[in-house]
């Protein structure tokens, strides 16, 4: 087979449900289809659920346009890397196994990567709705157009032959900031970088999103790198000083994000190396504080109003307006993914998200007397009642399992 052009590198654990979503929005483009031009690379770091079973849909029908690897051990952000060098295209492009492509992005991507497949430069996709092309001919510049973005692995793609020279990607991996420093390295050695300023994806929304050390990456791990290029006058100091205030905004509204599960008890810590002679920072926390105290007051009378099942249905349909169906008793929705065109309830309880996927096909009605039972390997089982059920699989009843 012909070498592709693009290789779409998705690093997952345990996120089968949403992986197979994102593997359709690629898999059903035509320029996929029809062409050799795009391959998807999928390294999966140890899951336990359904993710090797998910993927095993589309290698059968796909073949070797599907490369698919799993991890023994769990190698963490080194998975970045190894996703990257499994793939075999000319470009390698990192995706979010939560990110899916738009109608016709994937083929406008696909075309706006080859304008430059001979001179090269760093290209850098931070999904951003802008509509534009910004050329970027120095560090201060692209630092100044991709901003903290730039820690996203979704906007990250290099060269094959760039990959191949760097012998160190996962240097800094304990920052988990990776790619950061390898995005840096080459601009900052290039001096040519292409911000594509365009929304090729969606994102899939999920609920108590494990709440990483925010600040500590942004306000302490991310800001080093950047001062590192200040000290060799790779980067103006007048961009340093107005990403630092871009940063600590993003600082604040991940802190205090009501979707993110966990506290950062270090928050003044790791910002006082850059902050704490900083009047904006103090100036900047007490309005983001009493802003957040009015909001707090706000979902309190919304869910007062509504009642916590009710307050969470209306949440859950702004982030899943194209679904019919609405989860009645919601545990761990990280759990679940409901296609187009669904309809009738459906109801989640005690659902492990560690070891159990739920994947509701797209045109499907929910009968009622159709149980959802799940095995300890994490696989979907439809019982009718009456139905004989192995030894293993825990069956949940009527009232409170899936229905």
């Amino acid at each position: 087979m012909t070498e592709p052009l693009l290789s779409i590198c998705i690093p997952t654990r345990n996120r089968a449900a949403f992986l197979y979503r994102t593997l359709r929005s690629i898999t059903e483009t035509p320029v996929f289809q029809n062409g050799n031009e795009v391959e998807i690379v999928v390294s999966d770091n140890t899951s336990t659920d359904a993710t090797e079973d998910i993927v095993r849909i589309f290698t059968e029908k796909y073949g070797d346009k599907i490369v698919y690897s799993r991890n023994e051990e769990d190698i963490a952000d080194k998975n970045f890397e190894k996703a990257l060098r499994s793939g075999h295209g000319e470009f390698r492009k990192l995706n979010n196994d939560t990110f899916w492509f738009c109608d016709n992005k994937l083929e406008e991507l696909l075309s706006d990567i080859k304008q430059y497949q001979k001179d090269r430069p760093v290209l850098f996709f931070p999904n951003d709705k802008a509509d534009k092309v910004v050329l970027c001919s120095d560090l201060s510049e692209f630092v100044e157009q991709a901003s903290y973005s730039m820690t996203w692995i979704g906007a990250f793609g290099i060269w094959k032959d760039d990959l191949d020279r760097i012998t160190d990607f996962s240097a800094n991996v304990n920052t988990q900031l990776a790619q950061t420093d390898i995005l840096l390295r080459e601009v900052a050695r290039k001096k040519k970088a292409v911000v594509f300023k365009k929304k090729y994806m969606k994102y899939q929304f999920f609920w108590n999103k494990q709440k990483y050390d925010v600040s500590k990456l942004f306000g302490l791990h991310y800001l080093d790198f950047l001062k590192g290029y200040v000290n060799k006058e790779l980067l103006s100091r007048k961009v340093f000083r107005k990403e630092r205030r871009r940063v600590l905004k993003h600082i604040f509204n991940y802190f205090y994000s009501s979707n993110m599960v966990g506290k950062d008890a270090k928050l003044f810590d790791s910002l006082k190396k850059y902050y704490i002679f900083s009047i904006f920072f103090y100036l900047r926390l007490i309005v983001f504080l009493s802003n957040h105290l009015i909001k707090d007051l706000i979902c309190w009378w919304k869910i007062k109003k509504r009642g916590a099942d009710g307050n969470f249905k209306k949440q859950w349909k702004k982030r899943n307006a194209s679904s019919f169906v609405v989860p009645m008793q919601v545990e761990y929705p990280n759990a679940v993914y409901v296609g187009n065109g669904s309809s009738g309830e459906l109801v989640i309880e005690n659902c492990d998200p560690e070891t159990n996927t739920l994947i509701i096909g797209e045109n499907v009605k929910i009968g009622k007397n159709v149980r959802f039972v799940f095995n300890g390997a994490g696989k979907m089982i439809f019982v009718a009642d009456g139905t004989e059920i192995p030894d293993g699989t825990t069956v949940y009843p009527d009232n409170k399992g899936f229905s």
